[in-house]
């Protein structure tokens, strides 16, 4: 990463959003992979799990991770007071809080993403999507 994880060890940690509108593009899989990738570098991860579908934390269940893994769905905006708390204390604790984000546009996501160092969109690539992205 372009970042220096290091330098957030001073009470901000760095937040990175996996999200995509579509369903089944792996999100939960990169985001897993990235947590315990830099987890194995000796850096401090939680991985926030955004989805009611629960397949970073079912990962994370089995204990076998070097990783935190929250669950932590928000399904209704009015409740993102509470869910934002979190997730700033997470941030405050860790170098790095990986945030596993559910298909669509939830609640959680914008003030994510503002407050992300790094968005990550995972996408298969094909002539379409590559014609698009040019443009």
């Amino acid at each position: 990463m372009a970042w220096d994880a290091g330098a957030a060890g001073q009470g901000t940690g760095h937040v990175v959003a996996v999200c995509n509108l579509k369903g089944g593009t792996g999100k939960s899989t990169l985001s897993v992979n990235i947590a315990c990738a830099l987890a194995i570098r000796g850096i401090r991860v939680a991985l926030v799990d955004n989805d009611r579908q629960a397949s970073a934390t079912l990962w994370g269940s089995a204990g076998k991770l070097p990783i935190t893994c929250v669950s932590l769905p928000l399904a209704r905006l009015e409740d993102a007071r509470p869910w934002l708390e979190v997730l700033l204390g997470l941030r405050a604790h860790y170098q790095v809080v990986v945030v596993d984000f559910p298909a669509g546009l939830p609640p959680g996501l914008w003030p994510t993403v503002l407050m992300a160092s790094l968005i990550l969109v995972p996408t298969s690539p094909n002539e379409i999507k590559i014609v698009a992205t040019r443009s």
